[in-house]
């Protein structure tokens, strides 16, 4: 028996295979911005996160390294030979007492970060102390020698700067700083309270010898 197909018959077989194909073609496209739209989020949460570590990592007001990223620097690779340095600004409290808030004090502390990021070599580590006017420098390969000599110069450079700075001039502070320091065959996690506890000691004592 001969079956023929009429011309309409063809016609509305093509434009159901059409309307499945723009169908199928349709939640593809959909669930191709579900996946962009997760990729996004994901991505989102990435840089999240990221910032996140580094707010934790660095200090915001001053960009030195927090407690937390001088632990994480020193577990990525743990520091052999070098100086660990504690320095103390001199006159903070003129600051605070002059001027009935600790405004200029703060003022002069990330001052004094400004100037320290900017003249230690880029393998050097510091940080401010959780508290009051300490800082952390960590001076990598080098002896106590060559620790003191360090030091000296950031100090007369800082002496320098500050003569100059309104802060200064106006509070009639004689800047400059007091440090410590205690030097290391190796430096890791467990023994960076030691050694800072050191260098503290002997900042006190340098900077009793300023007051008197």
């Amino acid at each position: 028996m001969d079956i023929s197909v009429s011309p309409g018959m063809n016609h509305s077989r093509c434009s159901q295979t059409e309307a499945r194909l723009r169908k199928r073609l349709n939640k593809l496209a959909a669930r191709t911005r579900e996946q962009a739209a997760i990729i996004q989020q994901q991505k989102a949460k990435i840089v999240q996160l990221q910032n996140e570590n580094t707010r934790l990592q660095y200090d915001e007001k001053t960009g030195l390294l927090t407690y937390e990223g001088l632990l994480n620097r020193v577990s990525q690779t743990p520091l052999s030979r070098g100086v660990f340095c504690v320095l103390d600004l001199n006159g903070l409290k003129v600051f605070n007492d002059r001027s009935w808030n600790y405004d200029e004090g703060n003022v002069a502390i990330e001052w004094f970060a400004g100037y320290l990021k900017m003249n230690i070599r880029k393998t050097d580590i510091a940080r401010k102390h959780t508290t009051g006017d300490e800082f952390i420098v960590i001076l990598k390969g080098v002896s106590i020698e060559g620790a003191e000599d360090r030091m000296q110069d950031l100090r007369h450079g800082f002496i320098e700067l500050s003569r100059k700075h309104k802060l200064f001039i106006k509070y009639n502070v004689k800047p400059g700083f007091s440090y410590g320091m205690v030097a290391y065959t190796k430096l890791t996690n467990e023994n960076i309270e030691d050694l800072f506890k050191i260098a503290v000691q002997n900042m006190y004592r340098q900077k009793a010898a300023y007051k008197k």
